[in-house]
């Protein structure tokens, strides 16, 4: 059996249905302190900064279009990566040296707006 990651597992909600969306949440509320462990990802480092990700939200408003579906992996106002999983970004980015960049899919071109379901 192989196992999915989190990023592949958000990636697959990502591309479902508005309505499959709306079914996969109702799921997650069912009996979800039996099912679900809710942990950070990582536990925060006392005292370190917080990244402000002014660049990077500039880098995706002027090159976002080029990038309309994808996953990148961004340092600062720097692309360090682009794949069409965040796993590829995510370990490229860790190749690169880059242990906290910013991993986020550019929406498609075509893609709906969020509502916030």
């Amino acid at each position: 059996m192989s196992e999915s990651t989190l990023e592949d597992v958000l990636a697959r909600i990502d591309s479902l249905s508005p309505q499959d969306r709306r079914q996969v949440r109702s799921a997650l509320k069912q009996d979800s302190s039996e099912r679900v462990t809710t942990a950070p990802l990582h536990e925060p480092t006392a005292g370190a900064p917080v990244k402000d990700m002014i660049r990077e939200a500039g880098w995706l408003e002027h090159h976002g279009k080029e990038y309309a579906g994808q996953w990148v992996a961004l340092d600062g106002d720097r692309l360090v990566a682009a794949s069409t999983n965040a796993k590829d970004a995510l370990a490229a980015a860790r190749a690169a040296g880059v242990a906290d960049a910013l991993i986020v899919r550019v929406a498609s071109l075509d893609a709906l707006p969020f509502a916030g379901f």
